[in-house]
């Protein structure tokens, strides 16, 4: 004879240790995947070709990187140049713009073409803020790639995801230009932890900002300049030297 199932709720004597066994099934802990790119477009377009500048400095074959003349000058298509252990030019070129589509891929590459670097260099690196993975843009630069390959020259891209894979393994980078939070971010928790109690850039910011403040007042202080019929400011009594 078949008895029915007891489906009363158990009462306060039974035995309680079900409830705290482990679940039958396996949840998956949520994802959470580290930043894969940098917002370069935050930055001005000075610090973006410092950013560059910095970077081509790290590569493991460049003996010497400089800055090509200063804002005003005539840089003939490039802002950076390096030398490698083989005595050999790569040219730099900063496009710290929006919508750089095939247009100013072409561009950039004709300006290069036409000026003096282009016959003392090997190689040509075109930096922009923005990815180039696009079909369309693709095409462009493998197109001016071959064009400059017909002359031995090498076209080489850093744009959005190619800055940000070489960055990937430069958290003190991140930090001087992003900041501390961009490094936890970017490069791992144990990378941010590593750098310590090194400032980032917005801490080296407020620090330079404070001591420009405390050293102005001190020189207006103890040297006021000549007397004149207009107090001139610090800034416009000395000259502020270009220390690295």
């Amino acid at each position: 004879m078949a008895h029915e199932k007891n489906t009363q709720p158990k009462n306060d004597d039974s035995p309680t240790s079900w409830l705290y066994c482990p679940p039958s099934g396996e949840v998956q802990p949520p994802t959470t995947t580290r930043k894969q790119t940098l917002p370069f477009g935050d930055l001005s377009w000075e610090d973006f070709e410092k950013l560059c500048h910095r970077l081509a400095r790290l590569e493991s074959n460049i003996e010497s990187c400089r800055q090509y003349g200063v804002q005003g000058d005539e840089q003939h298509g490039i802002d950076i140049f390096a030398r490698d252990n083989e005595f050999k030019y790569i040219v730099y070129q900063c496009k710290k713009v929006n919508g750089f589509g095939p247009q100013k891929i072409r561009i950039a590459v004709n300006v290069f073409m036409g000026e003096a670097w282009f016959d003392k260099s090997d190689s040509f690196v075109l930096c922009t803020q923005e990815s180039l993975q696009s079909k369309l843009r693709l095409d462009c630069v493998e197109e001016q790639a071959k064009k400059l390959h017909e002359h031995q020259k090498t076209l080489v891209v850093w744009d959005e995801p190619e800055l940000s894979q070489k960055l990937k393994d430069h958290p003190e980078l991140v930090d001087d230009f992003f900041g501390r939070p961009w490094v936890k971010e970017f490069c791992g928790q144990e990378a941010a932890s590593a750098l310590g109690n090194r400032l980032d850039a917005n801490q080296i910011a407020t620090l330079r900002s404070g001591l420009r403040s405390l050293y102005t007042r001190v020189f207006d202080i103890h040297n006021p300049g000549i007397p004149l019929a207009r107090s001139l400011t610090l800034l416009e009594r000395v000259v502020i030297p270009d220390i690295e």
